[in-house]
């Protein structure tokens, strides 16, 4: 219960945010746009297995990100991403805000553009800055994606399974175990239906 609360805790607002920024920085008409947005929207079509093989790979003591840290000098020895009880719970909130940002961008992208163009125009006219067009306008024209955004996104963070189940059966010791991959493992490893 504890993994799961803090799981939910990290993953939904960092659902909120970052794919604002990212929705924010893609909503322009420039030349090529198109294909960024299709880049980050990438992980979203990825299923969940595949994302697990290669983010276990990454995460490895002889994989990519290990290699780089130890190449840059940030890390003398291998971090255990997957193997150290207090770093695997993060890491796979890291592969789930990485799997789900597009998806919400997405979301926030499809709000962004139903905004009339005339209220951030007639803020401009009235003197506000970037900022206070945000806060002012966008934000608050934005509370149906930004709701729909928390809804969605506790949803998923209270039932998730799949990355723990790929990534690390709920090891080490426990500190991936969430709800539903205890539910399955009292189904369908220990036999205990009821």
């Amino acid at each position: 219960l504890k993994n799961t609360i803090t799981y939910t805790v990290v993953v939904v607002p960092a659902c909120i945010v970052f794919p604002l920024l990212l929705a924010l920085l893609v909503n322009r008409t420039l030349r090529g746009i198109a294909f960024f947005r299709a880049i980050i929207y990438l992980p979203v079509v990825t299923a969940m297995p595949i994302a697990g093989i290669m983010w276990k790979m990454l995460y490895c003591e002889q994989g990519f990100i290990n290699g780089f840290l130890q190449w840059t000098g940030l890390c003398k020895d291998p971090v255990g991403f997957l193997s150290d009880p207090d770093v695997a719970l993060l890491s796979i909130i890291f592969v789930t805000i990485w799997k789900a940002s597009g998806y919400y961008m997405m979301l926030y992208l499809a709000g962004l553009q139903g905004i009339p163009v005339e209220l951030d125009e007639a803020a401009t006219v009235d003197g506000a800055n970037a900022f206070q067009r945000f806060w002012n306008v966008t934000l608050p024209l934005l509370r149906p994606s930004i709701v729909l955004v928390v809804i969605i996104s506790a949803i998923g963070a209270l039932k998730v399974f799949g990355e723990v189940y790929v990534m690390t059966g709920g090891g080490p010791a426990d500190s991936t175990n969430v709800i539903v991959y205890y539910i399955y493992r009292q189904a369908f490893v220990f036999l205990k239906m009821g």
